[in-house]
């Protein structure tokens, strides 16, 4: 049951970045996988993730999106900063696993 409910969470997770318009759409993602999750450090958001984006991969759309977002916010610092680059990375170790995976 928890395996199953896990599923749906990480869709609806996946569903949420599918829709974000801007980073702060980002930041109130990351604080909801914080919290629901229990995530108390970036390497468990960022696992949490890439588990996300190996399951349900992104559309090259939405990368080209997140990497303009990451480029954009880079050297500001902060709290966008932080979220833009961590999904950024997520993104590039999912891409990677799933080259692995073919």
């Amino acid at each position: 049951m928890k395996q199953f409910l896990d599923m749906i969470y990480l869709n609806y997770i996946r569903f949420r970045i599918y829709y974000s318009k801007s980073p702060n759409d980002i930041i109130k993602i990351l604080k909801n996988i914080s919290y629901i999750n229990g995530c108390n450090n970036s390497d468990e958001i960022i696992t949490f993730l890439i588990r996300c984006f190996v399951l349900y991969p992104l559309t090259e759309y939405e990368m080209r999106k997140f990497s303009i977002w990451e480029q954009e916010y880079n050297n500001e610092g902060g709290i966008t900063n932080f979220a833009t680059f961590t999904v950024w990375l997520s993104i590039i170790e999912s891409v990677n696993i799933n080259l692995k995976l073919l």
